[in-house]
């Protein structure tokens, strides 16, 4: 089962202790999980026993101590600053949850590995200091339907609770990247 979930990896080993597969071509990871007593919360470690993408060696990472980690090639950005500074990301889309939008999936394309990222709105709330509304307005005569397409990155005019959400999109996607900040290129040598 556990395979079947990885289809681009290939289980290498597999211990009570630890998980190690291959993803891509020779680059190896192993995730461990440490327990806290009483197993009321785990922590896990991710070691790249690879070449990383920054050509630097292997290294031991905490989840917790970055921001985000590329599930593909295994790149980290150790802040949410870093993240959305970084030239090779670009903001695609969102996954809505009505439930809760906080809960939602602000989604990226990592442009060096060709995979999807994708980070809960909540991880963004700070940057929006506008005004939230209460009442729900999709599928309402004022919808515009934002909302139902993912890749529909335009902020919302209707007072809806969902108008704090497209506001965000737009904070993200209009974020500076530094000076002379090109995405890198893929392997064929054309930038995306």
């Amino acid at each position: 089962m556990f395979a079947s979930r990885m289809s681009r990896c290939a289980i290498a080993q597999v211990s009570s202790a630890a998980v190690a597969f291959t993803r891509g071509r020779n680059s190896v990871y192993t995730i461990g999980l440490a327990w806290r007593a009483g197993g009321a919360r785990a922590t896990s470690r991710i070691r790249h026993a690879g070449r990383r993408p920054d050509g630097q060696p292997p290294s031991v990472l905490s989840v917790s101590d970055v921001f985000k980690i590329c599930p593909l090639c295994g790149q980290s950005w150790a802040t949410r600053r870093e993240f959305m500074e970084d030239a090779g990301l670009e903001l695609v889309g969102y996954q809505v949850d009505f439930q809760e939008l906080a809960l939602g999936l602000v989604l990226f394309n990592h442009r060096s590995c060709q995979t999807t990222l994708a980070i809960r709105a909540q991880s963004f709330r700070d940057l929006y200091d506008g005004p939230v509304y209460r009442d729900c307005r999709t599928g309402e005569k004022d919808c515009r339907g934002y909302c139902l397409r993912p890749n529909e990155l335009r902020a919302c005019p209707v007072e809806c609770e969902c108008a704090w959400v497209r506001a965000l999109l737009g904070i993200i996607r209009d974020w500076p990247k530094p000076m002379g900040a090109e995405p890198p290129a893929t392997a064929a040598g054309f930038n995306l």
